[in-house]
């Protein structure tokens, strides 16, 4: 689960979502990997500018602006 907020959109999350037939507990698991993941990434990218600080900047926005009530 932990990939969608690192390589999907907002749309291409549901889409996702919607295929799986996950319930809400799992989703959120996979939520909390991403964060965990992202936040890895952002610790070893800090003070840079390069590709993969931008990356891990931009999930960690993608985690934090999808509403846990979106479905």
């Amino acid at each position: 689960m932990a990939i969608a907020w690192t390589l999907l959109t907002a749309d291409g999350r549901r889409a996702f979502r919607e295929q799986l037939s996950i319930d809400e507990a799992t989703w959120a698991r996979g939520r909390g990997w991403a964060l965990w993941k992202t936040l890895v990434a952002c610790a070893r990218t800090m003070g840079r500018a390069d590709e993969a600080a931008r990356n891990a900047r931009h999930a960690l926005s993608e985690i934090f602006s999808e509403d846990s009530t979106d479905n």
